[in-house]
């Protein structure tokens, strides 16, 4: 997933001075993507789980093959990152692992924003995060609806083709995730880069002892983590600041290389964490 072109509708919301609706809308968005995410993560899931008959009937299977045993890997840049993140917090027991490219965390779904910037991890801070634009919307989620949640990881562990380790994962920060962004962002403290720096800084940042990360892109700016930075001339990427003093191409490759190693660190320590059959 990554970042979408600003409707007109919205850009008019801005222009007029009204953020808070502008935002709000954005918000709605997320949610509709989070719903198709989820269900293509659950159909990625059941396919690897067990045969369509009507694919077994023509020799096809993908049972315990399409690599989701441990869950999905939700990957986005901007828009594409408050996707993502959002999907992975409403359904942290069928995700593997987050990668968030400068993501809008101001466009998260407000359960989303709630379950990555927790009060209690700032306790002791002088960071706090009261909802972002407009604050929150919905109340907090009810304790049946998180009761509901656990009896469906509780049934998902069950299965004999499911890792273990998927129940185990019952909030956001259960879940690995790897923030990046470009340096134009970092110093704005635009997509939550401070407090996600914060929570990196004092080990709050996903699971205990997991793989977690946080960087900043050196002279990079944000849209250089789309391919939109590479197929534009350079000398009009700099004059209207879309790219920074670096070769897009070098940017693209630093950007992938970290975030394999992320992903790489992810699965050592599932496969560490995978019990022994002795």
């Amino acid at each position: 997933l990554s970042s979408a072109i600003m409707p007109f509708w919205l850009e008019k919301l801005y222009a007029d001075g009204k953020e808070n609706e502008s935002v709000r809308r954005r918000r709605s968005q997320t949610k509709h993507r989070v719903s198709e995410l989820l269900y293509a993560a659950q159909s990625l899931l059941n396919l690897n789980e067990k045969n369509i008959p009507q694919l077994q009937s023509h020799g096809i299977s993908f049972v315990n093959k399409l690599g989701v045993i441990d869950g999905v890997t939700f990957m986005g840049h901007s828009f594409g990152g408050a996707s993502a993140l959002s999907a992975a917090a409403k359904r942290p027991d069928l995700t593997f692992c987050v990668i968030a490219h400068e993501p809008a965390v101001d466009w998260m779904t407000d359960d989303a924003r709630r379950a990555l910037f927790p009060e209690k991890k700032f306790v002791g801070t002088r960071n706090s995060y009261t909802g972002g634009t407009g604050g929150y919307e919905e109340e907090s989620e009810e304790i049946g609806d998180a009761e509901k949640r656990r009896e469906e990881y509780l049934r998902r562990s069950s299965s004999v083709s499911t890792s273990s380790s998927l129940a185990n994962r019952s909030t956001l920060h259960d879940v690995d995730m790897l923030f990046l962004y470009s340096d134009q962002w970092a110093k704005q403290g635009w997509g939550g880069s401070k407090l996600v720096e914060c929570l990196h800084q004092r080990g709050e940042l996903g699971p205990e002892s997991g793989a977690s990360d946080y960087g900043v892109i050196a002279e990079a700016c944000h849209i250089e983590f789309s391919d939109t930075a590479m197929l534009t001339p350079a000398w009009l990427g700099r004059a209207t600041n879309n790219l920074g003093k670096r070769n897009p191409h070098d940017t693209a490759q630093e950007i992938a290389s970290r975030t394999l190693v992320f992903l790489d660190g992810v699965k050592k320590r599932n496969v560490q964490k995978e019990p022994c059959d002795y």
